[in-house]
C-alpha cells in the first residue's frame, strides 16, 4: 500500500531488524519510521500489516491492518498529531479479507468477521467505539460473502449473500444507506426461492459514476455482464 500524504507518502516497508512497520517517505529521499510496532505474545517484529484493509487516510488518522494481538489481523490506527497507534477493536478481525474497503461519510466501510458473526459489513470511523460490526445480512454464523463494496449517492452498495424474511436471498446488490443504515436488495440478477446469481464470483464491481457493472449468473444466460443504474438511488434517472 502507498498512501500519498500532502508533500510525502507512507507505505509498509522493513529494515530487516523491525519487522514491517510504517514508514513516511520525503521526496528528498529521506525516511522517518512512525510506528515501532511487535507482535504483543513475543516481542517479535511484524510481519503482517496493511496486507488486506491497506493504508486508508480518515480524520488525520492512516487506518489499516496489522497482525499484532491475535492470531488474525486487527484494525488499527496511527494519529499523525500525538504519534499514537491504537488497536481500534480486538473483537473485529480479518478485515477487508474479500473486498477492498470504502470510505464514506467520514468512515471507512470493510468486511470483516467477529466472534458471534461470519463474515459481515463493519465500519470505522478511526476511533474505539466508532469500530464495530455495522450490519449483519446473514444471520448468526452463516456467511455474508461480500464481494464487491463501492460508494455512490449517499449509499454503500455491496454484492453480498443475505437473507430476507428468513430466505436465502443469494447473491444480490444490496444498498446501505450511511446515515440511517437502512439495507435494501436494489437488484437480484436471478430471482426467486433458492437461486443464486453468484454475483461477483469473476471479476470486480465497477462504479463508473452512472452505472454499476458486475458479472452474475440470471440462471438462463450463465456469467455474465449486469448493470445497475444508481442514479435510481435519488430518484434521477439514465437514459441511453
Amino acid at each position: 500500500a502507498i498512501l500519498p500524504f500532502e508533500n510525502t507518502a507512507v507505505v509498509v516497508a522493513e529494515d530487516g531488524i523491525s519487522g514491517r512497520q510504517l514508514v513516511e517517505l520525503g521526496v528528498t529521499g529521506s525516511h522517518t519510521w512512525l510506528t515501532s510496532m511487535s507482535l504483543q505474545s513475543n516481542g517479535n517484529p511484524p510481519t503482517s500489516v496493511g496486507e488486506n484493509l491497506g493504508l486508508n487516510l480518515l480524520n488525520g488518522q492512516i487506518i489499516f491492518d496489522a497482525q499484532i494481538t491475535n492470531v488474525d489481523p486487527t484494525v488499527w490506527s496511527y494519529n499523525f498529531t500525538t504519534g499514537a497507534v491504537t488497536e481500534l477493536s480486538s473483537v473485529i478481525v480479518a478485515p477487508s479479507q474479500l473486498s477492498a474497503p470504502v470510505i464514506q461519510s467520514s468512515k471507512i466501510w470493510f468486511d470483516c468477521i467477529t466472534a458471534t458473526t461470519a463474515q459481515e459489513l463493519c465500519v470505522s470511523d478511526g476511533t474505539v467505539d466508532g469500530t464495530k460490526m455495522i450490519h449483519e445480512f446473514q444471520p448468526g454464523m452463516a456467511s455474508a460473502e461480500i464481494r464487491g463494496l463501492v460508494a455512490a449517492e449517499g449509499h454503500l452498495l455491496i454484492i453480498a449473500n443475505g437473507e430476507v424474511n428468513g430466505l436465502d436471498t443469494g447473491h444480490c446488490l444490496w444498498s446501505i444507506d450511511v446515515v440511517t443504515l437502512t439495507a435494501n436488495i436494489v437488484y437480484d440478477p436471478w430471482t426467486g426461492v433458492g437461486n443464486n446469481s453468484d454475483a461477483g464470483t469473476y471479476g470486480a464491481m465497477i462504479n463508473s459514476g452512472e452505472l454499476i457493472l458486475f458479472v452474475a449468473d440470471d440462471g438462463t444466460s450463465g456469467h455474465e455482464l449486469h448493470m445497475w443504474s444508481p442514479l435510481s438511488l435519488t430518484d434521477e434517472w439514465l437514459i441511453w
